[in-house]
Parts: structure tokens; sequence; C-alpha cells
């Protein structure tokens, strides 16, 4: 290698792809054309840039190209043509197939179950609605704590109507069976529907006013009552929940009263803080009332605590029946 100039090789060589591309400044350009004048090496790799064919290269690039496009055209008819053969054979075989891929199962709150608890054993039919059938049960058993997942699927007119009847034998006494989510039956008492929504709405505070809402409409306070709006004391003891109905009472007063007092037992007993149920309302002349049901004089009226009425679903079964809520 002859280098008479003062530019390295190694840089010149750097720069011979911008000096062949034209984008070096002009001094940058001067030196490296010095230096290729003095110097066979660089001058060698500068001609062997300059003579390869740039046409043959995107020959090749193109060549290349082409037979991926073609190798994906391949693939992509192949799986067409199955695609086509599997739709075909999926007509042919009926809507059973696609119900057995793609059907739902269902959890209904609308099913009626007969149970029936002995010791160990237990034994529940569930009769479900005419255009549904049973689908994929599932027991678990936990200290004597018995967990059935049965739910249900939509009938086809592939399938038939079937109502559930599953019987079980525990590995310990029964204590308590549960049916998808809800509870059943407890210690020997038999839990309806409407005690479970309404005791899922157990809350501590009183403070929490969407929890009150909650507890209001599984009540049914909306049902009875209309419409309503909350007012809340909790700046300090005793606390008071407010329920302002916003519509008209027509009922008769003793009948309405009773009412409210049947619900206001139910809250003081499901709230664990709250000392006091307010109602007001308007009656059907507009002349506006107050009644307010307090802790101490629910209790008075039992003869018990009222916050021991709900420590179990159980217990609150049994109060539900007490003070004529269902």
């Amino acid at each position: 290698m002859t280098n008479n100039t003062s530019l390295p090789c190694d840089i010149v060589q750097d720069l011979l792809p911008s000096y062949v591309d034209d984008i070096l400044s002009d001094t940058g350009t001067s030196a490296v054309a010095n230096h290729l004048q003095s110097c066979k090496s660089c001058q060698d790799i500068y001609n062997s840039m300059i003579t390869d064919d740039p046409h043959q290269d995107n020959a090749d690039q193109q060549e290349k190209e082409i037979d991926y496009l073609k190798k994906v055209r391949s693939k992509t008819r192949h799986f067409t043509v199955t695609a086509i053969l599997i739709a075909v054979l999926l007509a042919a075989s009926g809507t059973a197939v696609y119900f057995l891929i793609f059907s739902g199962e269902y959890i209904l709150n609308s099913v009626k179950y007969n149970l029936q608890v002995s010791s160990n054993s237990l034994k529940i039919e569930g009769i479900l609605p005419d255009d549904f059938t049973t689908g994929t049960q599932k027991i678990e058993e936990n200290d004597g704590v018995i967990s059935l997942t049965l739910p249900a699927k939509k009938k086809t007119f592939l399938s038939f109507h079937k109502n559930y009847n599953v019987s079980y034998t525990s590995t310990t006494a029964i204590r308590e069976v549960r049916v998808n989510g809800d509870i059943l039956w407890q210690d020997g008492t038999s839990i309806t529907a409407y005690v479970n929504r309404v005791y899922k709405s157990k809350h501590p505070y009183i403070g929490s006013a969407s929890d009150n809402a909650s507890l209001a409409l599984a009540l049914g306070v909306e049902d009875s009552f209309g419409g309503f709006t909350s007012k809340l004391q909790t700046s300090k003891q005793p606390y008071g929940w407010t329920i302002c109905l916003s519509e008209p009472q027509t009922a008769a007063e003793e009948i309405l009263r009773k009412k409210m007092t049947t619900y206001a037992y139910a809250i003081l007993a499901l709230i664990d803080n709250v000392d006091s149920i307010t109602w007001e309302y308007r009656d059907a002349s507009a002349q506006a009332h107050t009644y307010t049901i307090t802790t101490d004089e629910a209790n008075k009226q039992l003869g018990s605590d009222i916050k021991k009425t709900a420590e179990s679903i159980r217990d609150f079964q049994k109060f539900t029946r007490e003070i004529g809520l269902e």
C-alpha cells in the first residue's frame, strides 16, 4: 500500500461510500480524491465499488421476492382449501358440532331447588326452565360445606329438556350446602333466595352510601315505596340513616308504618354500626311525616339484641320469619 497523503487509508475507506454518492463536503471530496491518486489499495476498492452492477443486485432481489411470494401463495391456497374442507365437514355433521364448540353454560337465578339433607348425604332436584337443559355439574367438599355448581345450557333441537337430580354422600357431617354461590341450607335451616340476596348486602359501616342503596334495593324498599334518596348522620354517634321517599304514600298509616318497621329492623340488623332508621315521606294529601326506629327501641320490642340476629345467614333467615319480612 502506498499512501503519500496525510489522510489515513482506514479513514478514506470509511468515506468512500459517501464519496461515491457525492455527498461529501468540498473539502472531504478533495481530500479523498487526492488520496486515491496516490494510493493503489484504496483506488482498487473505489473501482470495485463503482463497477458493481446495481441492476444485477436488483434482479437478484426481485427473484428472491418472487420465490417468497410463490411460497406464500402456495401456503395460502393450501390453508384456504383446508378451511373450506373443514367448513363442509362441519355443515355435514349438523349444528351439534357448533353447540359443542361454542355453546355457553349459564347460572340461572330462576331455578327452583328441592333439597333434602340427612347427616352426611344430600339429594337435590333443580327444576330448569323448559328451554334449558343441564350443564357440567361440579361438587366440592370442605369441612362439612358442600358446594355444588349446577349450570344450565340452552336447549337445542338435538338436545332435550332435563332437570337436575343430584345425590351426594359426604365424608363428614354436612353443615352447609351451597349451590351456584348461594347458601341453600345451613345447620338444619333452609335458606330462601330472598334471604340470600339480602344477606349478601350486609355491611359494617353506615357511611357507605352505595352499600346502603344496595341493601335497600335487595330488601325491596323501592318496590314497596317507590324511589328514594338518603341522608346520613355519620359525624358522631348515634349514627343514623334517613330514607326520604320520593312518592306520596297512599297506604293506610298503620299498614305503612308496619312495613317501615319491618324494613328498619332488617337494616338495623344488617348494618353493624347504624343506630337509627328514619323515614321521611308525604301522604296522599301531601302532608309530611317522619318516623324513626332506633336500635334501643327495636331491642326492647323484640326482647333481644337486634345486632345478633344476623351473625349468620341461618340466624337472619329465622329473624326474617319472626318479623314477617318474607
